[in-house]
């Protein structure tokens, strides 16, 4: 264990075991434990929310966004709370006194095309700079192999898909559109969360929030989450026709199941463009011997440019599939060996036949797909433990 390894265990450990720290746990939320919230819809499927319904809090300098329900929502809790404030009700000084939010939503696509885009551009820059690699590569068919085995041999725990970023660590919360922060602190930081709990106006704006379908959460005592499964938070819900949870997930967010395969083939384009805009050509050198001496004779073989509608000729939908297959297993943390990985390839060609060249349907080849990722997967039994009921 390292010294900074072991002082946050210290830390946390002293937090843990703090009286205030465990009197107030269970009367709050604890995204801890709860860290996929707004991520994943009541089937457990990663999601991301489609954010043309965001709002801003009226009258307010912030340009904070969120979900426009949870604004409105926020709104009438500010002002039950003010109204508690200006009546003595409560302490006017503290953490609490703050009413604007300072963080809200934030694009999951955006953090994920940044995270993707890095990734790559390593591959590029730095894995194809080996001619030795590079000159293997004419069309796309080719950039892409070679892709795959970088992240085979590098990438095996890290995120690369859609779905696995949003339900990792990296992917913060906020995506959903669902949690409004009034402070913007580290949630490492012990003692600052510890004088948020302490705040003498703690307990008011916990309850105060509650009436408004919010909770308090535990891990970061500035931030507010919308319980949209509470009936306090589905009247503001039903204002733009959300009838429950699962109506909201149903009308304003998307499974990443279906998103994944495209976003990461646009980016293997863009980059392979990008690649042969520096690099147009495979370059051989050979050193001729002459009487006047050694001669390098150069020869060059250019390589062919790829756009969305020819990439079908280079690269086959099975072949992306089969490679994402790849991917998510290393996210989900399998322990597949080489000889089940095999077996799972025949099957997974068997039901991309089936499903794509007969039967045309493209949706229920992914939920199958799906559904064979999370049998081999390791996280599931996690996923499963700490399921979300909405």
């Amino acid at each position: 264990m390292t010294t900074g390894t072991k002082k946050y265990y210290n830390k946390r450990k002293e937090w843990n075991n703090n009286e205030r720290v465990r009197f107030v746990k269970d009367k709050m939320f604890d995204s801890r434990n709860l860290s996929l919230y707004g991520k994943v819809d009541q089937e457990m499927d990663p999601v991301v929310y489609e954010f043309s319904f965001n709002k801003t809090l009226v009258g307010s300098t912030s340009r904070t966004e969120a979900q426009d329900f949870v604004m409105d929502a926020f709104d009438a809790f500010r002002g039950d709370i003010q109204d508690a404030y200006n009546t003595s009700l409560a302490y006017p000084q503290g953490f609490y006194t703050r009413y604007q939010p300072v963080v809200g939503h934030i694009s999951v696509r955006e953090l994920y095309r940044q995270r993707l885009y890095k990734i790559i551009a390593i591959f590029v820059n730095d894995y194809l700079s080996d001619l030795y690699i590079s000159n293997k590569i004419k069309t796309i068919k080719d950039f892409m192999h070679q892709f795959e085995r970088f992240c085979m041999e590098n990438l095996t725990s890290v995120a690369l898909t859609l779905s696995g970023f949003v339900l990792s660590d990296q992917c913060p919360a906020e995506i959903s559109g669902i949690y409004i922060s009034i402070g913007n602190y580290d949630q490492n930081n012990f003692e600052q969360k510890l004088a948020w709990l302490n705040d003498p106006a703690a307990n008011l704006f916990r309850n105060q929030s509650r009436k408004h379908g919010f909770e308090v959460d535990f891990e970061k005592p500035w931030r507010l989450v919308a319980r949209v499964e509470s009936k306090q938070m589905q009247e503001y819900m039903q204002k733009y026709s959300i009838a429950s949870a699962e109506d909201l997930f149903a009308k304003r967010f998307r499974k990443t199941k279906y998103l994944d395969v495209p976003l990461l083939r646009d980016a293997l384009l863009l980059f392979y463009n990008e690649f042969l805009d520096k690099s147009p050509d495979i370059v051989h050198e050979k050193i001729v011997r002459c009487l006047r001496g050694d001669k390098a004779r150069i020869h060059k073989i250019p390589r062919e440019r790829a756009s969305i509608e020819t990439l079908s000729s280079y690269v086959s939908g099975y072949w992306m599939y089969n490679f994402y297959l790849r991917l998510r297993l290393n996210e989900m943390g399998s322990s597949i060996t080489e000889k089940e990985y095999k077996s799972l390839r025949k099957k997974l060609n068997v039901a991309y036949k089936y499903h794509i060249y007969d039967r045309k349907n493209e949706s229920d080849f992914i939920e199958y797909l799906d559904k064979m990722i999370y049998k081999w997967s390791n996280m599931i039994t996690k996923m499963t433990s700490n399921k979300i009921v909405y």
